[in-house]
């Protein structure tokens, strides 16, 4: 049994902490406005892969008939996170990752400063947590590049993973998560040295440090490894595939995310729509060979191959609302940085032709400005 917090408790972060727990492991969840309700009712889990119903430990009565309620415990208050523990899972949107540091105080092992980027109130800041305390390790599962290097400066001592999730989920209601189809889970661990670039800016010293494989040595004190890592999320029937290599990783979730995400939002379309419309079709190839070229000029791969099965499987996939889409439509800060910006700036330091890419972009940063101006009024 491992004992577990998961940080952003919606769609993703709900499904797979359910998963966990289903199989014996000890979970908390932090929550926010959801918490009061999920602490009476408990959070349920609605999937074809079997229904999951999560239930507060102190609400928790064992029943042997029951296979498919399990005790979790749910916390608002970041400093109320239980501190010795072996994972955080962090599944929060890139959008709120200012408040990174606030969120993982808990589990900082020693003095450290934290800057703008990670705290909530846009200042420098000096924390103390208890010396005691081993810095977890971190499976960050999120949209984007560069996130790995902002839990790198909060916990430089935790083995950090991210978590690239081909997963069709959405949250239904305060206490429902509708899990609609797939759930894979690609996974890789994040190494300084293999970094792609600062989070805040490109220079050739980082990128060229993508084309190296050598292990950065840290004082790292956690018994989670990649392999206790993938062996943990197969006992929990979780779909796992190992990559060594981050950017890699990163790059391929982009495939998908790049043009779906960004093109359900421009023609208020579902995963069907864009797959049966030739036209939005054509873009979304374009916009996949743009991204394979960025990977290429990493020295990286990314296959024909896999970009076609890429497309298969969303044909085969149940209609499905991108979490981009459902972020627009409730008026909710879009991903539009952490996915495209980033690859922006690639383009523009490999001297690239990216205009699909660029374009989307700029459609999205309108369409978005557009909305908070509306809301304003």
């Amino acid at each position: 049994m491992k004992k577990i917090v998961v940080i952003g408790s919606g769609a993703v972060g709900g499904f797979y902490g359910g998963l966990l727990a289903s199989t014996g492991n000890q979970v908390t969840f932090l929550l926010r406005s959801d918490y009061d309700y999920c602490m009476r009712y408990g959070l349920e889990i609605l999937s074809p892969w079997g229904d999951i119903k999560l239930i507060s430990t102190e609400q928790f009565v064992s029943d042997i008939n029951n296979r498919t309620t399990y005790p979790v415990d749910f916390v608002q208050d970041p400093k109320l996170l239980p501190r010795n523990i072996d994972l955080i899972i962090i599944c929060i949107k890139s959008t709120d990752n200012s408040s990174l540091g606030d969120l993982l105080i808990n589990y900082l092992s020693k003095k450290t400063t934290l800057d703008p980027e990670t705290s909530s109130d846009n200042q420098s800041k000096t924390k103390n947590s208890n010396s005691s305390v081993i810095e977890p390790a971190v499976l960050l599962i999120q949209n984007g590049i560069g996130t790995e290097e902002l839990i790198y400066k909060i916990l430089p001592n935790s083995r950090i993973f991210a978590g690239l999730a081909f997963l069709c989920s959405v949250r239904k209601s305060q206490a429902v998560i509708q899990h609609i189809d797939y759930g894979d889970l690609t996974i890789a661990e994040y190494k300084p040295a293999n970094s792609m670039a600062t989070h805040n800016s490109i220079d050739k010293k980082n990128i060229s440090s993508v084309k190296t494989n050598q292990p950065h040595k840290r004082n790292v004190d956690s018994g989670m490894d990649l392999d206790t890592l993938e062996s943990m999320l197969v006992k929990a029937k979780i779909p796992v595939t190992c990559e060594s290599n981050l950017t890699l990783a990163r790059l391929k979730k982009l495939i998908w995310n790049v043009p779906f995400n960004g093109l359900s939002v421009v023609y208020n379309s579902q995963t069907d729509d864009m797959m049966n419309d030739p036209k939005i079709l054509d873009l979304v190839k374009k916009l996949m060979s743009e991204v394979q070229l960025i990977a290429k000029a990493m020295n990286l791969e990314i296959t024909d191959s896999f970009i076609a099965d890429r497309l298969e499987r969303t044909r085969k996939m149940k209609p499905y609302p991108t979490s981009m889409k459902l972020d627009f439509e409730n008026r909710r800060p879009m991903e539009i940085d952490a996915i495209y910006g980033k690859l922006i700036e690639y383009g523009f330091f490999y001297n690239l032709e990216i205009p699909n890419i660029t374009k989307l972009y700029e459609n999205l940063c309108k369409l978005e400005s557009k909305s908070v101006s509306n809301q304003a009024n």
